[in-house]
Parts: C-alpha cells; structure tokens; sequence
C-alpha cells in the first residue's frame, strides 16, 4: 500500500505559508499576467495553461505538487493505494467551506469527478482510466480504477483536481460566477471577460495565512514583447523577461527558474518507414554527436539554459547528469558512424518548421548537413502546430515540451499509440521498462524506473534533445517569486512579499 499523509512541513511548501510574514510596508496586492484568456471557469473547461493562475486560486485542489514535484497534501489531507494500485482512497481535511458557505464534503468531489468522465472535454484523456467514484462519507473520496494509472496524481495536482460544488456545479452562470473553496473569489464586478481577472482573499480560507494579498488581478497580455514592457512600467509586479535585459534603476531583480522548457530534436521514423536511414540507430547516434548543444545555448538562448542529451528536466529526480556526455559534439565521430551505416553521402529529409522551433530551425538544419542531411523545410501555421506531429508526414521535428511527470513525459513519448509517436514504433525492452512505470502508482517507486527508461532512450537515440531553457522572472522591490522547476504550475501561492 502507498500513502501519503498530512504534516505541517508538507503543507506548508506545498501551499506558501514558508514566505515571510507581510510588514507593514509590504504590498498587500499583486498584479501580474497570463499570455491567454481563460476559457471559463465550469471545471470542464479548465486548463494546465497559464489561465491557471486564475482558477487554482479560486478552486482547491486535492493535491499539490512539491518543490521536488511529489505530491503533497492540500485539500487532501493524506491517501492511500490498494496494492494491487486499482483503488485510491483520499481524506479531506476537516474545516473546508465553498465561497457560498457550505462545507466541503467529499460528494462535491465525486460530483466533479463524474461530471468530468461523463463530459466530453479537454480533462477527458485524464480521466479515462477511472472507472468509478465513491464518497462514502463526508470526508473520504474512493477512486477506483480499470488499470493502475501512474499519471493520476500527477493530474489531481491539476485541473482534475480542482473540487467544485455539488449544488452549484452545473449553474448556467458557472464558467463566468464559480464557487469555489479556494483562498480567493473572483469579483464579477471588476473583472473584464478577455482582458482582466480580479481575486479578492477570503479571510475564511483554511490555509489564509499562506497568501499575503488581499487582491491579486491577472491580466491577459497575449503578446511577450507587451508583458515585458508592462513589467518593466510597473504596470504588472512579477512577470517574464524575454530580452534577457533588466535595466538595474528600475528596481526590478530578476529570478533565473531552470527547466522551463525542453527544445527536442524528435527522430520520430525510427522504424524508417519515410526515410529507411533512421531506422539505424549509428545515423540516430550520428545526428546526436552533430549537434552543438553548448554553442546554441550561447548562440540562440543567451546562455538561459542547460544543453541536454535527455528528456528529463533539470532539477528532478529522474535527471541523470552523467547522461548529457553521452553525444559530445563531434563531426568527425558523427560522420564515422554515416559512413558505417552506410549513409557518407548523407539522405534527404523533410521536416516541418512551426512556430515555436524557427529560431533552432536555421542551426539545426546546418548541423544536419554538415553530416549530409539535407532538410527541406515546411511551414507550418500555428493553428495547425499538431500536424507537425500527427500527421505522420514528417521523419523528424524539432518539439517543445513542458516538465510533466515521470510516467507522463516518457509515457506520452514513447509508448506505442503516443501523441509523439505518430510511426507507432516500439521495442520489446523499452516497452517492458514503460509498462512498469506506467503501473507503478508510488511516485517515489517511479524514480528508478525513469532512470532506466531515460538511459534506454539516450542509449538508443530515440531522439536527439537539444537544450532545455529556463524563464527569467523579472520581480519587483517588495515582491519575490518562489516556482521551481517541478513546481511552477501557474498560482498565485508561487508569489510572495520579499524578505
């Protein structure tokens, strides 16, 4: 059986209440952005976005993830797995109540919970491996499962998560006026629909002493170059630097968050189904040697970044530094190995160019043809960014990807029906190393197991990762931000008041 249970050290990193007690001169409101507007606030329509800076202040969640990316209690005070992993008991915490004044009880969770297995939407893939939901009494919440799911606490930390009200949860008004029991509420009154969201604290909230302000407003700037300049006016307190420049007068500092995100070289024909050349795993190791990792960290990230030969995220625990020396950059090793596999004269590929690799297509493309690889390149418009993958027209293409979770980040990859494995490629031995994790429900019990996977797929050259990026969080005087790399979903408890 794996559990997990309540303590005041957990609770406390999960949900703010280390920060600094407020002065009297400290800010007592926070004004920052989000690059989209959210899509409402019904739990069916929430999203992992950025939008979540809102509603994970409006709604508690279950669980919460750690500053090293374990869950820890929130809303669920502790939980438990059957060992066979097919049950997941969880036990509130007593005291809760919604912004209306009910309490909390656990038929508000099976509530959402059924409502969003039986609701066609974008939490749908997040649930489909539940097959049942029970309250049993007010305080504890049964989960029953057709298979064991690895990914599950994962989500509960995020927007299946989120606990909305029984009585209220199928309102007409419930995507624009939410009830929630969370330490915020949304003021109807001095929010603007797509453009500003504005939080009031509840000084009823179980856990109020670990926000510090009294009104936080979000405001929609879609476009970077705005959010950086409405940083730098004082127009938000906390927000991106895209420039990677801070004028020192400003008073502004700047907090450097590693593992914002992976830049990856995907080789997605490994079975050489377009281009037979992949199929080989020298030519696969060989794009791997060809890529200068350090100069295009220097060159197109500024130096905000770590060059990486793996999909894991700096920080985590399933990081292996030792890994990143296995591709070194060398031409000539990389054209030895062309040449064995009988490819000197190199191949051509066609290789979709979306929105968010332009700046690496150029270096990439001419790291491919210093091994003889000749890229052809097709543009893909931004609406259509999931054909660069889905499709299946494409041998490889440079893909971003956010931190997930161990079973998530290599299961979404590498398993055989994968969003990122369009060819369906598979391997008796990977496939074995996946199924374990993805049955193992114990997150800690996880770590081996994504050693192992992400040393198979390095081994292997599955793919050929190139850099993963960190933000630069430019703050200002008064007010910190405090996300790390496998605890920054967007909340509003990530910000506080300086020491």
């Amino acid at each position: 059986m794996t559990s997990a249970c309540s303590g005041a050290s957990d609770d406390a990193e999960a949900n703010g209440s280390t920060e600094p007690e407020a002065t009297s001169d400290a800010p007592t409101t926070l004004t920052v952005a989000v690059s989209r507007q959210p899509q409402g606030f019904d739990t069916i329509n929430l999203s992992n976005g950025t939008d979540a800076l809102v509603w994970s202040a409006i709604y508690d969640r279950l669980i919460v993830p750690g500053d090293d990316g374990l869950p820890v209690p929130a809303a669920a005070e502790s939980w438990e797995y059957s060992e066979d992993g097919l049950v997941l008991t969880l036990h509130l915490r007593d005291g809760m109540t919604f912004s209306n004044g009910d309490p909390v009880v656990a038929a508000d969770y099976k509530a959402t919970l059924d409502l969003l297995i039986s609701t066609a939407g974008p939490l749908s893939g997040e649930v489909g491996s539940v097959s049942s939901v029970e309250a049993p009494d007010d305080s504890t919440i049964v989960i029953n499962f057709s298979q064991p799911d690895a990914s599950f606490l994962d989500s509960l930390s995020k927007a299946i998560g989120a606990i909305a009200n029984d009585t209220t949860i199928a309102n007409e008004d419930a995507p624009t006026n939410p009830v929630g029991s969370g330490a915020y509420t949304l003021d109807p009154d001095a929010t603007v629909a797509g453009s500003q969201y504005v939080l009031n604290k509840r000084e009823d909230y179980w856990n109020a002493d670990a926000y510090p302000f009294e009104t936080v407003t979000v405001k929609v700037i879609a476009d970077s170059t705005a959010l950086e300049n409405a940083l730098k006016s004082g127009e938000i307190n906390v927000g991106d630097v895209i420039s990677g420049t801070l004028d020192e007068s400003s008073g502004i500092t700047a907090t450097e968050v590693p593992g914002a995100g992976l830049q990856n070289l995907k080789i997605l024909d490994r079975e050489g189904t377009i281009v037979p050349a992949l199929a080989d795993v020298r030519v696969r190791q060989a794009i791997n040697y060809a890529i200068n990792r350090d100069a295009i960290v220097e060159g197109v990230s500024q130096g905000r970044g770590e060059p990486v030969a793996q999909i894991a995220f700096p920080d985590t625990s399933v990081y292996v530094e030792e890994l990143n020396d296995t591709y070194p950059y060398d031409l000539e090793k990389a054209k030895e190995l062309m040449a064995e596999a009988g490819y000197a004269d190199g191949f051509a590929v066609t290789m979709p160019s979306i929105i968010y690799s332009q700046t690496l297509d150029p270096v990439v493309g001419q790291a491919l043809a210093d091994i003889g690889i000749t890229v052809t390149w097709d543009s893909i418009p931004a609406q259509n960014t999931g054909q660069a993958i889905l499709s299946a027209q494409y041998p490889m293409a440079i893909w971003p990807d956010g931190y997930a979770g161990p079973a998530r980040l290599f299961g979404n990859q590498y398993t055989e029906n994968a969003f990122q494995n369009p060819f369906h490629t598979t391997d008796d031995e990977l496939t074995a190393l996946l199924n374990d994790l993805a049955t193992t429900v114990d997150p800690e019990a996880q770590i081996p197991l994504a050693k192992e996977v992400n040393a198979w797929v390095v081994e292997n050259a599955w793919d050929a990762p190139i850099l993963n990026s960190s933000r630069l969080i430019g703050v200002h005087e008064g007010y910190a931000y405090t996300g790390t790399t496998t605890n920054s979903f967007p909340s509003v408890a990530l910000y506080g008041v300086a020491e």
